[in-house]
């Protein structure tokens, strides 16, 4: 009885730290897969590269959503897709 007791507890032990393990890698994905940055003039090229390497990062590739503002303070927003 003592034995199978153990083994109770043993299985529940390694369950948990699977479940634990499970929620970790999710807790790592990331949240937020899109980026802004203000473009200069001239700057498009420039950022669209920043934004390629940002989403590289986490594993997918950038797309221009929107450009937004008045000329010397533009915003452009990515999603990493």
């Amino acid at each position: 009885m003592r034995v199978g007791i153990m083994r109770i507890l043993a299985l529940s032990m390694i369950s948990s730290a699977l479940a634990g393990c499970a929620a970790e890698k999710q807790a790592t994905t990331p949240a937020d897969t899109s980026i802004s940055y203000r473009v200069g003039n001239g700057e498009l090229a420039n950022t669209d590269r920043r934004a390629s390497v940002y989403c590289t990062h986490i594993g997918l590739h950038s797309q221009l959503r929107s450009i937004s503002g008045e000329p010397g303070q533009r915003v452009a927003i990515y999603d990493c897709m």
